[in-house]
């Protein structure tokens, strides 16, 4: 029974292909609706500068101070689980490689010395070794990244810059945002359709 109850390496590898595409798409969805967030929290912020609403204008800075922050940890941890995978592929590349070169030291085996075809078989089998040891750990590194988010304690601005660049704003009678957030957001809407 303990035979037909385990999975193949192949299976395996492609439901892990599966999950990391799911979870990358659901980390893409979670920063796209933070970023509509707070947008909107900033629009609302303006709205309440300009009704001198000090309150109400923190309590939006604070939103979109936590939505900043919430895209930031979101695209960590897309590059996190990234470059998890570019170095599980080059293993995998390497791996093939190493089978290859197994492979052509059997074939170059025949009329060698014997000797010598054994100490180059174990080193070989050794490399072997730990290239599969790495693809396990890389392995459940991208299983654990897929589950988990990272946790990140930096952000890009405080919320007193954000309270009055909104009252600026507010005060101005226009809508523009700071140009830097602007840009951003300008930045981020191009990438979106480019992907789209």
């Amino acid at each position: 029974m303990g035979l037909f109850d385990k999975k193949s390496k192949h299976t395996m590898e492609i439901e892990r292909e599966i999950s990391y595409r799911k979870a990358k798409a659901v980390i893409i969805n979670y920063i796209d609706d933070c970023e509509s967030i707070k947008k909107r929290y900033w629009e609302q912020g303006i709205e309440a500068a300009r009704l001198k609403d000090d309150e109400m204008i923190k309590r939006f800075a604070a939103g979109y101070f936590t939505m900043n922050d919430k895209i930031k940890k979101g695209k960590k941890l897309l590059l996190h689980m990234e470059g998890i995978k570019i170095q599980r592929d080059a293993l995998h590349v390497s791996n093939e490689f190493l089978a290859f070169a197994k492979d052509m030291s059997d074939i170059m085996a025949e009329g060698s010395d014997v000797k010598d075809i054994a100490a180059m078989q174990v080193e070989l089998d050794k490399t072997i070794l730990k290239a599969e040891q790495m693809d396990s750990a890389l392995s459940a590194a991208l299983d654990m990244t897929n589950e988990t988010l990272i946790r990140s304690s930096e952000s890009d601005m405080n919320l007193d810059n954000i309270v009055k660049t909104m009252e600026r704003a507010g005060t101005a009678g226009g809508e523009r945002l700071d140009p830097r957030i602007e840009e951003g957001i300008k930045q981020i809407e191009e990438a979106m359709k480019k992907e789209a």
